[in-house]
């Protein structure tokens, strides 16, 4: 959930034939789109195979609900998040340092407060053939984590089904779709709270977020 308020939207796009950036063959040009009230952004990106970046600016409304997506594959990339009814984005803003006195130094503030959501590492996840999952970080199995922004690497050997992120309000976000088989990594943030991870038989890891 996000303040109300005023955004710039910064969109990289790494090169898709980069084996580092992806472990997925080269694929067509996104068909991005960030909808909802006040807001309808689509930018146009002509290409996936060298890396772009594209900006824009936007008006979040209050007690809101917007939805990005690709268009070229709905099912497994939309994603959507819910603005407060009160407070504003300048409050996301850190406050600029202190000048400094002739005997101290300044330490440099990221103007975005890195501190929100830190970035925290990567969990495996895999689906089995069956459709049962399993998400490790390192060699155990993930039942609690810290606030932070995790990159799922996602393992899915079913043609039968994905995985799936559910928080405790009901929102889900599709880590790997149906019709997917391979490897992929997808970033997720995770608040405060508890979340599940759900394979394609139904199997569940719960994680709880503190």
């Amino acid at each position: 959930m996000l303040p109300p308020g005023p955004y710039d939207l910064l969109i990289r796009i790494p090169n898709n034939d980069t084996p580092q950036a992806f472990d997925t063959p080269a694929c067509t040009a996104p068909l991005l789109r960030f909808t909802g009230p006040g807001v309808s952004f689509a930018p146009q990106i002509q290409t996936q195979t060298t890396a772009a970046t594209t900006t824009g600016s936007v008006t979040l409304q209050p007690s809101a609900t917007y939805t990005f997506v690709d268009g070229n594959r709905p099912s497994d990339t939309q994603l959507a998040f819910t603005t407060s009814a009160t407070g504003t984005s300048s409050s996301l803003v850190s406050a600029p340092p202190t000048a400094p006195s002739s005997a101290g130094t300044a330490t440099a503030v990221d103007p975005i407060g890195s501190e929100i959501l830190a970035t925290r590492g990567t969990l495996e996840a895999t689906i089995a053939k069956g459709g049962r999952e399993s998400v490790v970080r390192g060699t155990k199995r993930v039942t609690k984590l810290a606030p932070g922004r995790y990159t799922v690497r996602v393992t899915d050997r079913s043609t039968t089904g994905g995985l799936v992120l559910r928080r405790a309000n009901g929102q889900t976000r599709t880590l790997s779709g149906v019709r997917f088989t391979g490897t992929r990594s997808v970033r997720v943030a995770l608040t405060r709270g508890r979340w599940t991870f759900v394979g394609a038989a139904g199997s569940t890891t719960p994680v709880v977020v503190s």
